[in-house]
């Protein structure tokens, strides 16, 4: 993991938490469920977005594109929401 945080950021600073939390396992469990493969039989980016899309729609989760994050909101350690900056 640490190389591969490294070519993200000169420390993986960034990522590193997120990563630690869920990885590689759990990501090939997040693909497996949705389609029996890792990466789509098609070999087509767009069907991983389209796997990704549909778990957000499925989990009831807004996109909200361009927009600055100021804050991600916890609860009981649990992510709850996202608090947008103002004019961003």
């Amino acid at each position: 993991m640490p190389t591969f945080l490294e070519s993200y950021t000169p420390d993986g600073r960034f990522l590193r938490n997120c990563f630690t939390r869920f990885f590689n396992q759990d990501l090939i469990d997040f693909f497996e469920k949705r389609g029996g493969r890792v990466f789509p039989r098609s070999n087509r980016a767009l069907d991983v977005v389209s796997a990704l899309m549909g778990d957000l729609k499925e989990n009831q989760v807004t996109l909200i594109k361009e927009k600055g994050v100021q804050d991600i909101l916890i609860q009981s350690g649990q992510v709850e929401g996202v608090q947008l900056v103002h004019g961003g």
